[in-house]
């Protein structure tokens, strides 16, 4: 169902791998961006909250006679993110074991006894790391990682941190930089398109304008 929606390649997953993505409009037009993570038996797409509501409603309006099947989990768990050179040395530091070689492997662990997911993936453009968590056990999990990283430098920032960092590595935000005003070649979202999959929703305005050779902006 999925390969017929996005804009990447997600029958290609294996389990414990991930890629970028877009849902488009008949258009072309973005209505969401997220990431896709293969799970043994299912995918987990990771949203922006803000337009969660919307992409669920976009998908759920294709889901015909699929035996397709959302859940939404923002209720169960949340997601800690971790940047920077030294991410990997406070997993370490925190009792955690990595093999993830590639952007958006992932593999599950424990943290504090909590078992969690633990996905290479980078919102600033350094090294990074998300974790996936059951939110009863977030706050836990948040102390254990500080108490790990204080030596090496390890702080809380906010979002105006954040923003500064993806801006500087030209890291796309929707509903700042794109929405369904934006054709996806104009945002610097190559990594979420595959030119070599079937059809899917809003492709043949990617191939188009891929043939032209260019957009009229980015």
């Amino acid at each position: 169902f999925l390969q017929g929606m996005i804009s990447n390649d997600v029958k290609a997953l294996q389990p414990g791998t991930g890629c970028p993505a877009t849902l488009l409009a008949e258009q072309g037009r973005i209505v969401a961006d997220l990431r896709v993570y293969a799970l043994d038996n299912a995918l987990l797409l990771d949203v922006d909250a803000r337009i969660k509501e919307k992409m669920v409603e976009a998908l759920s309006r294709f889901i015909i006679a699929d035996d397709v099947e959302l859940e939404d989990l923002s209720e169960q768990q949340v997601t800690l993110a971790l940047q920077g050179p030294a991410s990997a040395q406070v997993l370490t530091a925190a009792g955690m074991s990595l093999s993830l070689e590639k952007p958006f492997q992932h593999q599950a662990s424990s943290l504090a006894s909590t078992p969690v997911r633990i996905i290479r993936v980078s919102d600033t453009s350094e090294d990074g790391y998300e974790l996936v968590i059951p939110s009863d056990h977030a706050e836990q999990c948040w102390t254990v990682l500080l108490q790990a990283g204080e030596s090496l430098g390890l702080r809380p920032v906010g979002l105006a941190a954040l923003q500064m960092l993806r801006v500087e590595a030209g890291i796309p935000w929707y509903g700042l930089d794109m929405d369904e005003g934006r054709i996806v070649l104009e945002v610097g979202l190559a990594d979420a398109i595959s030119f070599k999959k079937g059809c899917y929703l809003g492709q043949e305005v990617v191939e188009r304008a891929t043939a032209r050779g260019h957009v009229n902006r980015k």
